[in-house]
């Protein structure tokens, strides 16, 4: 070899085999292009940025995500693409991966037309001598967040319909705890849900033939994992109230019964409609008992006698004629007052009489009555003697009070014995105005006073001389004394007499 002078020199080589440096060239190759393959290929998006939020490096699905080119990304930083508003700040990302190294983030990325894409991301440190970057994995959670979404509206509605719901929803555990009560529970017993979480009835203080009812039934339910129901009634806040409880056992994936819901609906309303309706039915039964029996037999005493005076009149004697004809007189008036008493009432059960509240001098009214029974008094030799002559006035119907006069006082000389007495009592007593009508006669027997002012009962009784009753006219006296804002009350011994008290509003 020559040199720059042209004098020939002499260069001493020496040669190394490279042949395994290539070769690990080329692996080294294969490899970076093995991860990179990986990172374009895998389902999340990828990135790797400095400490200042330089990107470095990101996947082709982060740049499609985000609706950039992969030139427009690279010259973005984090601050450019990450809404961190609702998330953890940049700053805390990378002290938390200082401190612990990792970082686990839902933030919201900002597309290229400015729209944000939910993800959740998980950024590590990755170990480098000269600077610090981080590798962060993306997943979209734009579909999971619409599910929460969803789930939540759902979730709202459902309890917002719970919440609102007049029926008494609640879930037990197996211990018969509560772990779940609609707020329709605090109207009724005063006690907020949120008390009686954790509880059970027997612990809330109910009753403990109640609460040994329920857990019995809750046990049911749980065992057989069946639905059912079964209707009770408590007293709540002094008024006795009906409940339907449906019993539902809530299973898991296993088939176990884990929960039980349990639904309970006031049929308070309906209990009452059906005893209503059950007193109406007994209450026709009742009509047509009356009409067909009591309004018929009168007729088998006046028969027989008209038609013996109507074929022998001629052949009879005088005396024979008027006992007929007295007895069909009695019969006839027996017929008349039982179809009065059938009129009345029924009258009253169509809301055909109605009230016409005015002020009655009841002592005239009392006057009246006794002089329109005058007769029947004077043949039973009965002693009517009226206390207090002042002139007290009532708030009543004319007509129904003397419905109710009329029907007192024809019982009262009904039962009395010949020679006996009735005393009659007008008087002032709390803000109402009281008459009684007193007895001396046979009285009612404890057993038959609980059927006395009820339709639904059957109580007549002879009188002391063989009179018979329509067994109506005290349910009338109670009907009408009702409508009156009044009311009525027996005090009877058997053997002793009877005392009925109607009371009034005073004028």
């Amino acid at each position: 070899v020559l040199n720059k002078n042209g004098t020939e020199e002499r260069i001493i080589a020496q040669s190394k085999d490279i042949s395994n440096y290539y070769h690990l060239v080329d692996r080294a190759g294969q490899k970076e292009e093995f991860y990179k393959n990986i990172f374009e290929s895998a389902g999340d998006a990828f990135m790797v940025h400095d400490d200042k939020g330089r990107l470095i490096e990101f996947s082709t699905r982060l740049a499609n995500l985000l609706e950039y080119s992969e030139e427009e990304l690279s010259q973005l930083s984090i601050s450019d693409i990450d809404d961190s508003s609702h998330s953890m700040e940049f700053s805390l990302r990378l002290k938390e991966m200082e401190e612990t190294g990792c970082s686990l983030f839902e933030t919201d990325f900002i597309t290229k037309s400015g729209g944000k894409i939910p993800v959740e991301a998980s950024a590590n440190e990755l170990p480098t001598s000269n600077a610090k970057i981080y590798f962060v994995a993306i997943r979209n959670t734009t579909r999971r967040k619409i599910a929460e979404n969803k789930l939540q509206e759902s979730e709202q509605r459902f309890r917002s319909l719970v919440e609102n719901a007049t029926d008494l929803i609640m879930r037990f555990d197996a211990n018969h705890r509560h772990i779940f009560v609609n707020s329709a529970i605090t109207p009724l017993i005063g006690i907020k849900p949120e008390e009686m979480i954790g509880k059970t009835h027997a612990d809330l203080g109910f009753p403990k033939e109640k609460c040994e009812l329920w857990e019995q039934e809750i046990d049911y339910a749980f065992k057989s994992k069946k639905q059912h129901s079964l209707d009770f009634s408590i007293a709540l806040n002094g008024d006795l109230r009906y409940f339907e409880w449906q019993l539902i056992p809530e299973l898991n994936a296993k088939g176990e019964c884990e929960t039980l819901l349990a639904i309970a609906r006031d049929i308070t309303d309906r209990k009452e409609s059906e005893e209503s309706l059950t007193e109406s039915i007994s209450t026709k039964n009742k009509f047509f008992s009356i009409v067909a029996h009591d309004l018929k037999n009168p007729f088998n005493a006046l028969l027989p006698i008209a038609k013996n005076l109507a074929q022998n009149c001629s052949k009879m004697p005088v005396e024979q004629i008027i006992e007929s004809a007295e007895l069909l007189y009695s019969a006839a008036k027996q017929e008349y007052k039982l179809l009065e008493n059938l009129l009345e009432w029924g009258r009253s059960q169509m809301g055909k009489i109605q009230f016409h509240a005015k002020s009655i001098v009841l002592r005239q009214l009392v006057q009246i009555n006794i002089a329109l029974y005058q007769t029947q008094i004077d043949q039973k030799n009965i002693s009517v003697k009226l206390t207090n002559s002042s002139d007290i006035m009532v708030l009543a119907d004319a007509y129904m009070l003397d419905a109710i006069v009329r029907n007192l006082f024809s019982n009262a000389i009904k039962f009395t014995q010949t020679g006996g007495e009735i005393q009659i009592r007008i008087a002032k007593e709390n803000s109402k105005v009281m008459l009684s009508i007193q007895d001396n006669g046979i009285g009612i027997s404890k057993e038959n006073q609980k059927k006395l002012f009820r339709i639904d009962t059957t109580y007549k009784r002879i009188g002391t001389c063989e009179e018979s009753g329509t067994g109506l006219g005290l349910i009338l006296c109670k009907e009408f004394a009702s409508k009156m804002n009044g009311s009525i009350s027996l005090n009877s011994k058997e053997g002793k007499g009877s005392i009925f008290t109607l009371y009034l509003p005073e004028v």
